[in-house]
């Protein structure tokens, strides 16, 4: 698929602590958590938002196109977050997993057509996450008031095996140079469909985010909490994402 706006810029630090949900963020927020620094997705557990929307391919994109992974060289303008989350794990800076962790172009899965960022992440247990992210860009800032940020997943193997304990994802965006988080936590549904994730950002700045200053984008994945010492744990996974879009 064709890709409307390259996203290029600088690689910058993502070790500042995220504190969106962790610390309940302040101002108001459309669907999400708002107002912590960039870094990680918000917390997130075994309930919360709508689950993701899941059919075969989802059809044609939604909105204007913002990355559709349509060759290798898309690869370049994405990395996954080192963040060391002193909370959770972030397989891709774990000392014990980071290796593992890794991603790369395919050529042959996609919504709505081939060419997606393929993942490897070996979930192993709760609490753990790996995070896709745009590389940032400040000259200029997206200007996304008022709009609504699409993305696609697919769960190829692996991740949630626990139906009462499901794994969820958060699209995501930073604003400003502080890295200021605005996402919004869905289910990821227990199939392996493609499946549809959401961001509405606000119309005006509050509570420091800014939806005029969009420094980068990305789609956080993570394992869940659990829910119960029963629960039965996530297994490694294949993950594909697409289809970034603006609504």
């Amino acid at each position: 698929m064709k890709t409307n706006q390259a996203i290029y810029g600088f690689r910058a630090a993502f070790l500042a602590i995220s504190l969106t949900a962790l610390a309940g963020g302040c101002g108001s927020d459309p669907n999400g958590s708002m107002g912590g620094t960039g870094g990680k997705g918000g917390a997130a557990g075994n309930t919360g938002g709508n689950g993701g929307s899941s059919v075969s391919n989802l059809g044609p994109v939604v909105g204007t196109l913002v990355e559709g992974f349509d060759g290798d060289a898309s690869k370049v303008k994405f990395q996954l977050s080192t963040y060391a989350d002193p909370a959770e794990t972030n397989l891709a800076s774990d000392p014990k997993t980071m290796a593992l962790t890794t991603f790369s172009w395919d050529p042959t899965e996609g919504s709505p057509t081939p060419g997606s960022i393929k993942i490897s992440a070996p979930f192993t247990d709760f609490n753990q996450w790996v995070e896709l992210q745009a590389v940032p860009q400040m000259s200029p800032f997206l200007s996304w008031a008022g709009k609504k940020l699409h993305v696609r997943l697919k769960v190829g193997a692996g991740l949630g095996q626990d139906p009462y304990a499901k794994s969820g994802a958060q699209a995501l965006v930073d604003t400003t140079t502080a890295y200021t988080q605005l996402n919004h936590f869905q289910e990821i549904q227990p199939n392996n469909q493609w499946q549809e994730f959401t961001l509405d950002l606000p119309a005006m700045a509050s509570g420091g985010v800014d939806p005029t200053m969009v420094i980068t984008y990305g789609l956080h994945i993570t394992s869940g909490s659990g829910g119960s010492a029963t629960a039965m744990k996530p297994l490694p996974a294949t993950l594909y994402v697409d289809s970034f879009s603006i609504e």
